[in-house]
This record gives structure tokens, C-alpha cells and sequence, in this order.
């Protein structure tokens, strides 16, 4: 009976044991100490897995974030686009990530803006700054931050001003993604009604149906 109890007792704590995860044989303790290594490739390579790993690296955000400001600029980008996979729980990087939408680099600035929207938090901080991103010279830079601002929802009611002037935007994806953004925010982005409206008969078929269902999203609600 005794020798019973006791093997029944090992099974359970064996099976209550959470095995730490794993990328290339490596664990995440593992690419986390590979982070700060002196090897720049390494860095890179550790930078990379962390980011496969995602949420599952969550213990590896604080020096993540400090790695944003590594000398090298492949780690920088690796590292941003890492925070990126990693989502929510990176919301202690908010502000190094902030931070980096001014990096020289505009890989580093995208996945920066891209990583916010997917941490979703600290919206005072994060709106503002995506916002000022929206006059970034690189097209791709600014549609990866209105479809950040976008998953803000009504708490980038700051952004409608930037969002109402990024409708004229001469990239078409990024008019697209404005119109977007205002129809997340809702009712709060009534001031954006009339622009919408112009931006609902653009030749343009994807921002038009952008422009649209904005409307209807804020029209709708603001009449209920």
C-alpha cells in the first residue's frame, strides 16, 4: 500500500511539471542568457528564437527591451520584431518600444510600431507616438502604425486629427488603414464623417469598403 502511495505520488508531480519551452534544442533560459553575449550573431540568433518562442518568452522581455538600444542594427530589428511575436505580454517594453519608432533604421521603427499595436497597452504613451510615426517617410512605416492605432480601438481618440489628415496619404494602403483606424475608434471619430465620405468614392475599391463600413460603425453608433 505504502509503495503504492508513493509511486502515485511520483506520477503526479512528474506530471505537474511544466517543461520549459524549447526552439532549436535550445530552452528559453537558454536564448535569454544568448541575448547578452558578446558574439554579435549570436545576439542575433537569440533575438530570433525569442521571437519564435512569443508569448512563451515573456521572462526575456525586460533585457529584450534593453537590447533595443544594442549597437548593432540586425539585432535591433531582430529584437523589435521579436516584441512584435511576443503580444501583450511585452507591455513592460511599451516605452523602449516608443523610443525606437525614432530609429534610424526603418525595419526597427515598423516592427517598434507593429509591437505596440500588438501589446495594445499603455494607450497615453503608445498613441501619441504612433501617431507623430504617421508622418514617417517610408510608406510601410506609416500603415504599420494606423493598423496599430487601429487595434487601440476607441482609446486612439487622440489619433483622430493625424487619421482624418492620413486619409490624403499618398499611399493607398495607408488611406485604407486610416479610414480603418477611424472605424475602430467609433463614435468618438465623428469628426472624421465628412472626410470618410470623400474617401467612400475613391476609385479604389479597398478603401472605399474602408470608408465605408468606418461610417457605418460610426454613424451607426453615434445615432443610438
Amino acid at each position: 500500500m505504502k509503495k503504492l502511495i508513493v509511486v502515485s505520488l511520483t506520477v503526479l508531480v512528474v506530471g505537474c511539471t511544466k517543461k520549459e519551452p524549447v526552439y532549436k534544442g535550445k530552452s528559453v533560459s537558454d536564448w535569454h542568457q544568448s541575448l547578452r553575449d558578446d558574439n554579435v550573431m549570436i545576439r542575433r540568433q537569440a533575438a530570433v528564437a525569442l521571437g519564435e518562442l512569443g508569448p512563451d518568452a515573456a521572462e526575456a522581455v525586460p533585457d529584450l527591451a534593453l537590447a533595443l538600444k544594442d549597437k548593432d542594427d540586425e539585432v535591433r530589428i531582430k529584437v523589435a520584431e521579436a516584441l512584435w511575436q511576443i503580444g501583450p505580454p511585452a507591455k513592460d517594453a511599451v516605452l523602449p518600444l516608443a523610443s525606437a519608432l525614432k530609429d534610424r533604421r526603418t525595419e526597427v521603427r515598423l516592427h517598434a510600431a507593429g509591437a505596440l499595436g500588438a501589446i495594445r497597452s499603455d494607450a497615453s504613451t503608445a498613441v501619441p507616438v504612433l501617431s507623430e510615426l504617421l508622418k514617417d517617410r517610408d510608406a510601410k512605416v506609416r500603415y504599420t502604425a494606423v493598423q496599430a492605432l487601429s487595434k487601440f480601438g476607441p482609446r486612439a481618440n487622440g489619433a483622430v486629427r493625424v487619421l482624418i489628415a492620413a486619409l490624403k496619404d499618398k499611399d493607398p494602403s495607408v488611406r485604407m488603414g486610416a479610414a480603418s483606424a477611424l472605424g475602430a475608434i467609433g463614435p468618438e471619430a465623428a469628426a472624421a464623417v465628412p472626410a470618410l465620405k470623400v474617401a467612400a468614392t475613391e476609385k479604389d475599391g479597398n478603401i472605399r469598403g474602408a470608408a465605408t463600413r468606418a461610417l457605418e460603425r460610426i454613424e451607426g453608433q453615434v445615432g443610438k
